[in-house]
């Protein structure tokens, strides 16, 4: 991901609904959005207990950055991830042999990678994201 991308997308997670906004339906960025704040806000209330969710921080934030037009390199999702390098690298790893992430070359940087969501694996996390504010059946 460019700086530039990186700054966007960074400043949008910083962004705040206001309450004008609360009215209105979220858009799949930003229910991945509120499920990474809301995953943020855990260890405040039990700060002693260690909160591992690789997969599901990588994901979401490509679900944001394909809602921003963009794939995110390895590294960054393995900042993103919350875990060792290694560890995220394995959940990176596990991701991709699933079918859940496509992996692409980086076309600034031959020596790194990008990742996407697969198609398929977007319209399920979408689904998912949008039931979240449905009752269930």
């Amino acid at each position: 991901m460019s700086g530039e991308a990186a700054n966007r997308l960074n400043a949008w997670r910083r962004s705040r609904r206001s309450p004008a906004d609360a009215v209105r339906p979220l858009n799949v960025a930003e229910l991945a959005q509120e499920s990474l704040a809301a995953l943020d806000r855990r260890s405040t209330y039990l700060p002693k207990i260690q909160y591992e969710d690789p997969q599901w921080r990588i994901v979401l934030n490509l679900v944001i950055a394909r809602e921003c037009g963009e794939a995110l390199s390895v590294s960054y999702l393995c900042q993103c991830s919350a875990v060792p390098t290694t560890t995220a690298l394995r959940h990176i790893a596990c991701l991709e042999t699933n079918g859940i992430i496509v992996r692409s070359s980086n076309p600034r940087d031959g020596r790194s990678s990008m990742l996407a969501l697969h198609d398929f694996a977007y319209r399920q996390v979408a689904k998912y994201l949008l039931s979240l504010g449905t009752p269930a059946d």
